[in-house]
């Protein structure tokens, strides 16, 4: 199966969040169905289906659900997770940068 590059980025970044449990054999089928699904709306009925079953049970569609699932899950947590410790993230990077104390302390001010 032809992907574009955004489609092979989506499909590595979703594989990174697959369980470790739930490796399995995705196939081109697999990804076609996934990108259905995502980008035209096709097979909500299945989804359900497909994230409900046991692990030993997986398909590779249902592996790139979950995939999708934990990804969305982690990214915002990871920007929750930002939001609350960005001044204490660019105070230490500011630190590591051995700006003067001055410039330091106009730049924090500008980046928040």
């Amino acid at each position: 199966m032809k992907l574009t590059n955004k489609q092979q980025k989506e499909i590595e970044l979703i594989k990174f969040f697959i369980p470790n449990d739930m490796k399995v054999e995705i196939s081109d089928e697999d990804i076609k169905k996934y990108f259905e699904l995502v980008e035209e709306g096709k097979h909500k009925h299945e989804t359900a289906h497909h994230t409900m079953r046991p692990t030993n049970e997986t398909t590779g569609y249902g592996a790139l659900l979950h995939g999708l699932i934990r990804r969305d899950i982690n990214v915002t947590m990871y920007a929750k997770d930002f939001q609350e410790y960005r001044h204490y993230l660019v105070e230490i990077w500011c630190e590591d940068q051995g700006f003067p104390k001055g410039i330091e302390e106009l730049i924090i001010k500008k980046l928040l």
